[in-house]
C-alpha cells in the first residue's frame, strides 16, 4: 500500500494520504496514531539523529498504530477486507507474537528512511 501519512518536522504536521478516504475511520485512526507517536517524540525532544534513533521512533510509532488497530477490534482483528485491514493485522499480530521479528522487518520497511 505504500506510505499512508507522514509527519513532517519542520512544519510539525501530520499529513494523511488521500487514499485512505475510501477507507473507515478506523483505518485513518491507527495511521494517525501512528504519525502523531512521531509528532509526540518529537515535541518531548526525543532524538532521531541517529540511525538507531530513527528505528526506535518508528518502532514507538508502528506499536502505537497496532495498539489503537488492535483497541479498536477490542484485541479480535478483523477478516481483512482490504489492503488497509491486511496491512494493520499484519503490524498489530506481528507486534503481539513476535517482536523479534516485528524489530527485523522494521529494519527493512524503514531502510529507506533511517538508512
Amino acid at each position: 500500500m505504500g506510505t499512508l501519512g507522514r509527519y513532517e518536522r519542520p512544519e510539525r504536521v501530520v499529513v494523511i494520504d488521500t487514499r485512505l478516504d475510501a477507507y473507515s475511520d478506523w483505518e485513518r485512526a491507527a495511521v494517525l496514531a501512528h504519525e502523531l507517536q512521531h509528532a509526540a517524540d518529537h515535541a518531548r525532544g526525543l532524538p532521531d539523529l541517529t540511525t538507531r534513533d530513527c528505528y526506535a521512533r518508528a518502532e514507538d510509532a508502528f506499536r502505537r498504530e497496532a495498539e489503537v488497530w488492535s483497541a479498536l477490534w477490542r484485541g479480535r482483528l478483523p477478516e481483512p477486507q482490504n489492503g488497509a485491514h491486511t496491512l494493520l493485522n499484519q503490524i498489530a499480530s506481528t507486534v503481539q507474537q513476535d517482536p523479534v521479528r516485528f524489530g527485523q522487518q522494521l529494519l527493512s520497511l524503514y531502510r529507506h528512511e533511517c538508512g
